[in-house]
Formats: structure tokens, sequence, C-alpha cells
């Protein structure tokens, strides 16, 4: 009799386990609706993507079939429960378990500028499906491979540009990029100028050189390519362009002539800025974080004009001021001009230099020392940072609040040569405000 109930025992409890097929699907969910993958160029491998599908019953459930709707002609591979196909039949899934679907694209070709391609994966049980759509932004780009730069010429907006190895500007030659142009630059990318570049965009406009990972988790990251370099006698005029992610943003090399003007310099792994007995003017601009001094100079002339440097660099330990202004052999320093600017950072003292001649002039710095902004002679109403608050740093809003001390202390005479702030709003012409940015934003945060 005890044989006989053990038995029946085994029969009850195999027919709990078994998996049967669900008269719907709600206890089988997707962990998302919608699998999106970042914009990615033609050519381009995606990451790998993780698609879970849970099983929230409290039974085993047999599902009669999970597929990529696009088959063996999509563009996207799968990988399903550890298979790689694009179709799988009568998968048990416990009760309370889950499975994985990963999920990859290969982008192909296209003849448009830009397009999306989506494919479902779909379940299957019964005459009941439950989808969950994958959809990619594919863009297409000219590419520049070690390109040379023989004679004048002009880049436009009606494609990025992915830039992959050198891209040089040979002496006597001009390189001019349109407004709304995009440059992307690869791994270990560069771009070397021995003649002329004038990147010119606007307003609403603005040119971007940028890393080539267009995923939005790559947007701070950097060290992503090497560098722009002006080289000897050459020349640079930046305005209204973005320049991020490389490990020096630019290098002046010696008599060379660089203005940035009305554009955003950030993310470098090493200086925004290294210069070497260079000619550099610097106009309502914003430079911000990178993981040694905003410029790194030895005897080159600078003129900082109505711009806003903040360095509060979060990849690496950072011990280089802001601003690291230094002499060649003994005492030789260029001409030293900070106007109407802002110049603060993490750490105590964002300003160094001992040249005798250097001008600061309405501006605001972090300074360890705030007795100095009295008694030294090269400071004219110059202001701590203590006194000064962004609106919300953290959230990269760099307009200085209303309630600090730098609203309306710049000096009128510096105007002229910014009269229209990093937004194209109007400045003051006779109480402007330090930094890039004339118009204070709402106090929407205490973030310093």
């Amino acid at each position: 009799m005890g044989v006989v109930l053990l038995l029946l025992s085994s029969i009850i409890y195999g027919c709990e386990s078994e998996y049967s097929t669900p008269s719907n699907t709600n206890a089988l969910v997707f962990s998302t609706d919608t699998l999106s993958f970042d914009t990615l160029f033609v050519g381009d491998r995606s990451e790998t993507y993780a698609l879970k599908l849970y099983n929230k019953s409290d039974k085993n459930v047999l599902i009669d079939q999970i597929l990529l709707e696009g088959g063996e002609l999509s563009h996207y591979n799968v990988n399903i429960d550890g298979n790689n196909v694009s179709s799988l039949s009568s998968v048990e899934l416990a009760a309370k378990d889950s499975l994985y679907i990963f999920v990859n694209i290969l982008c192909p070709d296209i003849s448009d500028a830009f397009c999306s391609i989506s494919d479902k994966i779909t379940l299957r049980v019964g005459s009941l499906t439950k989808s969950s759509v994958i959809t990619t932004y594919i863009q297409n780009f000219n590419l520049l491979d070690n390109a040379v730069i023989n004679h004048n010429t002009t880049l436009n907006s009606t494609l990025p540009y992915r830039v992959v190895g050198e891209l040089k500007v040979n002496e006597g030659t001009t390189l001019n990029i349109a407004p709304n142009t995009r440059l992307y630059m690869a791994k270990g990318s560069r771009i070397e100028v021995f003649g002329a570049l004038i990147a010119q965009g606007e307003i609403d406009k603005h040119i971007v050189i940028h890393g080539d990972r267009l995923t939005s988790f790559y947007d701070s990251i950097p060290a992503q390519w090497d560098h722009i370099c002006i080289n000897k006698s050459a020349q640079a005029y930046l305005k209204c362009v973005d320049i991020s992610n490389a490990k020096y943003a630019l290098q002046v090399d010696s008599t060379a002539t660089v203005e940035v003007n009305s554009s955003s310099l950030r993310d470098a792994s090493k200086n925004l800025i290294y210069s070497r007995f260079g000619n550099i003017s610097i106009l309502n601009s914003l430079f911000c974080n990178c993981g040694a001094a905003v410029i790194e100079d030895q005897a080159s002339n600078i003129d900082i004009v109505h711009s806003t440097f903040s360095n509060h660099f979060t990849w690496d330990y950072r011990k280089k001021p802001s601003l690291n202004l230094l002499p060649y052999g003994d005492n030789t320093y260029g001409d030293i001009l900070i106007a109407n600017s802002v110049i603060e950072g993490n750490l105590d003292e964002e300003l160094v230099c001992e040249s005798e001649s250097m001008v600061v002039d309405h501006s605001a710095i972090s300074i360890k020392n705030e007795s100095k902004l009295d008694k030294d002679s090269r400071f004219t109403n110059v202001i701590s940072m203590r006194k000064i608050n962004f609106v919300n740093r953290k959230g990269h809003d760099y307009h200085i609040k209303p309630t600090s001390e730098g609203i309306e202390k710049g000096n009128s005479k510096y105007v002229s040569l910014c009269p229209i702030d990093f937004e194209g709003n109007e400045r003051d012409t006779s109480t402007p405000t330090i930094g890039a940015y004339e118009c204070p934003q709402q106090d929407n945060n205490d973030e310093k």
C-alpha cells in the first residue's frame, strides 16, 4: 500500500511540474516594450543589448515560438536563450523564471542621409502574440581616411564626416567648415593644420567636432580621439564650434594664431589648450572639464574675454590649476589679459601665473588667498568665486545666478569685443555680466 501511495504522489508531482500552454500572455512580460539602439554609422556593428522575458505566473509555461519577425533577412542578430537562431520553438519557461534574448545589428548601407531600421521580437502562444519592438537609427557619412587638404576646401553639412587617422591641412591651403557641419573623430584620429582652419558656425548652427561613439553613454567620456594641432605659423578661427572628447582639444605651436569665439571646449583627458609661444584669443566661450590645466601655456600671448572656465573633472584626480601660465626660461612671458571672465574649478587655486604684466580685470577667480585680490596690482575689481554661483553647474547650466555678485559687474570697455553672448543675447553695453552668458536664468537649482 505504501508503494502505491509513493507512486501516486510521484505522478501527481510530475503533473504539477509539467509545462503547459497558457490561456493568455498576461504573465509573459518583456523587460521593455521597445529596445532602442542609439544612432550608429553605416557599417558599424552595435553593442549587444539584452532583452529579458519573464514568466510572472506560478505555473510553468510552454511558449510555442519566440522569433525575430524579420527572420534571416533581418539586419538584426539574435541569441534566444543561448541559441544563435532567429526562431526557437517549444520554449519551456518555469514559474517565476526568465530567459535572455541578446540583440545586435550590423548597420547596412543606406542611400539616404539618415534612416531607422525596426524589427520585432515576438512570442506566440496558440493564437496569441506579444512583441517587443527593436529600433535603430543609422547615419550615413563622408569618410576622411588619412585625408590631405592640398587646395582650398569646404566641408559642408549635407552629411557628417568621419575622420580616421590624420586629417592634414597643408601649408598655403585653407580648410573651411560650414555652419552645422559635424566631424566625428575615430579613435586615435587628429587634425594637423599647417595652413589655415576656418570653422565658422552660427549661434543656432554650431559646428560639432566630437568622438565617433554616438551612444549617449560616451557623450562626456574623454580621450576618444587625439587632438587638433595648429602648427608653427598656421592659423585657426573657430566660431560657434563645439569640440569634445579629445585628449587635447587644441594644441597651439609657436607663432600660430588662434581665435576661439562663441565656442565650447569640454571633456578632454589632458588640456583643452596646450600652447607654446602662440597667439591665442578666447572670446565669449565656455571651457569645461579636463584632466589637467584648461590652458597649459608657455610664453604665449593670451586674451580671455567674456568667457567661462569651469573645471570639475571627475574621471581622475586633477593637480594642475585651470590656468597654468608658465614662462620661457627664467621669466619670459607673453602678454596676458583676463577680462570679464569666470575662472573656477574644484581646486583652491585655479590661476597660476607669475607674470608681472598680466592683467586680470573685472573677473571672478577661484583663489586660495583672497587678500591677494586687493593687494596685487595685477587684479582690478576681481572677486572670489566663493561669491559666485552658477544656476546648475552639475546640470551644465553655467549662467550666473541672479543673486550672485557677478551680475552687471563687467567692464563695459570689453563689450565691443563680445557684443553678443554665448547664446546670442545682446550684452548690456554699460554694465555687462561677467562670463560667457549675459542674461541670467531663473534660479531653479541651488547647485554651484
